[in-house]
């Protein structure tokens, strides 16, 4: 699931609800044991594709940004390599690094 944010200066950002089907915990060490019961495979599958899906949405300009923390830097790093030059920009914040492999695909530009 995806909840919009207030559209501002050209962007029309979102975020993802990846914990969508429980609450969210009162504390980190709960919120660690909640990440690790969930499908990582099936919540890049999800990322991925609505990023996608946001990039062509008929409001999109066309242009795709992400930005994360802790588990969200992983998938902003994911979704660089994922996306290739399809992501004009990323912003991760600490996180599971890309691949090693997978690097060339990251198409940065300024």
């Amino acid at each position: 699931m995806w909840r919009a944010a207030p559209r501002s200066k050209g962007f029309s950002p979102s975020r993802p609800t990846a914990c969508r089907r429980s609450r969210l915990p009162g504390n980190d060490d709960d919120g660690r044991t909640l990440q690790a019961g969930l499908d990582q495979g099936k919540l890049r599958t999800d990322m991925l594709n609505s990023a996608r899906f946001l990039k062509s949405h008929k409001s999109s300009n066309g242009k795709l940004g992400v930005t994360g923390f802790c588990w969200g830097g992983g998938t902003t790093n994911f979704l660089a390599v994922a996306l290739g030059a399809d992501l004009h920009a990323g912003a991760p914040f600490y996180g599971a690094a890309a691949e090693t492999a997978g690097v060339p695909k990251v198409k940065a530009r300024c």
